[in-house]
């Protein structure tokens, strides 16, 4: 059974919920849409939920940091969807959503 909402990364540290506001999926096609610095919650990079920040290039490289350490890697797309492996080993899925001009990441296992 997938996760959902495991993992919340947040554009530009903004502090969102997916509560009230009616969120798009959005199709990823290409990594630079998402490329910058996203701050927010997870529980596939460390031992219990936690403060995560990841900064993702242009070129698909990430590299992130949570109260575990540091972490980085490589993205890759497949049917609109971001791919990456966690820490642990379990492979996660990035689906971005967007509301007007705010956008988030949710990420599910």
């Amino acid at each position: 059974m997938r996760s959902k909402l495991a993992l919340t990364l947040l554009l530009a540290g903004a502090l969102l919920t997916m509560g009230a506001k009616y969120w798009t999926e959005q199709p990823i096609d290409d990594i630079a849409t998402v490329a910058g610095t996203w701050k927010g919650k997870t529980l596939f990079q460390c031992s219990r939920r936690c403060s995560v920040t990841l900064n993702i290039e242009e070129n698909g490289t990430y590299e992130g940091k949570d109260r575990d350490g540091a972490f980085r890697g490589t993205l890759r797309i497949r049917e609109g969807k971001i791919l990456y492996q966690a820490r642990q080993g379990r492979n996660i899925t990035l689906t971005l959503h967007s509301h007007e001009r705010e956008r988030v990441l949710r990420g599910f296992d």
